[in-house]
């Protein structure tokens, strides 16, 4: 009886998140708190004067983030005075991160006027072919996957017949529940497995979050392949958007 009622109480504190986090997102899209890659980019050109903040971890940060933004933290963040007469554009990692959408909300009821969130965050900006900096960025590699949303993966699952969905979380994480469809290839056999994927195919490749490990990257980047995109916000946005789980 006690585990039953402990377990209604974690049920009910995951629904009171999960209506919270959809609370943050009808906030931001009715005052129009997001700003697109492409906006984003053309200020950078322009030279505006706004301020790009990254909000992940320092570690994350110095790994990659996107040119001339800085860092601060998410738990840092309000306690740092930020000049209220500039606009202030926050991100973090991708589509599953909610984090940007929190610091936007908090960041409103401090009094900030002019503040937006990075559609996308960090995922998408790459995606983009849009400048990054950082100690894992290696200039002479010009290799990337374009990003595909949850929406457009579920329309294409509709009608494409010709579609190849992987799943490189680990096996584990797959049967636990994954796309429909999908194929399970964790990373370290990646390399090996990629060799007997036809051209031909457009290939879908999807993480937890949106996050594909290097060992895939590299792997894709040899094989030079042309037709593949990468879920953004990987499994937990799908999931998120009420699409269908297999479990194995």
């Amino acid at each position: 009886m006690r585990n039953r009622t402990i377990t209604k109480c974690f049920i009910f504190i995951q629904i009171l998140f999960t209506i919270q986090l959809i609370g943050y997102s009808a906030l931001i899209s009715k005052n129009n708190l997001i700003i697109t890659p492409e906006e984003l980019k053309e200020k950078q050109v322009r030279s505006d004067n706004f301020m790009l903040v990254d909000i992940r971890s320092r570690t994350e940060f110095e790994k990659k983030h996107i040119k001339g933004a800085m860092s601060i933290p998410y738990t840092n963040l309000v306690t740092k005075k930020l000049p209220h007469e500039k606009e202030i554009v926050i991100y973090c990692s991708d589509y599953g991160c909610d984090t940007s959408k929190k610091a936007v909300k908090k960041m409103a009821e401090l009094g900030y006027k002019k503040i937006k969130a990075l559609d996308g965050g960090l995922l998408t900006w790459v995606s983009r072919h849009y400048p990054v900096e950082g100690t894992e960025v290696v200039e002479d590699i010009t290799f990337s996957i374009t990003a595909i949303s949850a929406d457009e993966l579920k329309a294409l699952t509709a009608k494409e017949g010709n579609l190849l969905l992987l799943d490189v979380r680990n096996e584990e994480e797959f049967n636990a529940g994954h796309i429909p469809g999908a194929r399970n290839i964790i990373p370290e056999k990646f390399k090996s497995e990629i060799k007997n994927i036809k051209e031909s195919k457009l290939v879908i490749v999807y993480s937890q979050n949106g996050q594909i490990n290097d060992e895939v990257i590299a792997a894709l980047s040899m094989k030079s392949m042309k037709n593949i995109r990468n879920l953004s916000g990987g499994l937990l946005l799908w999931q998120r958007k009420g699409y269908e789980i297999s479990v194995k």
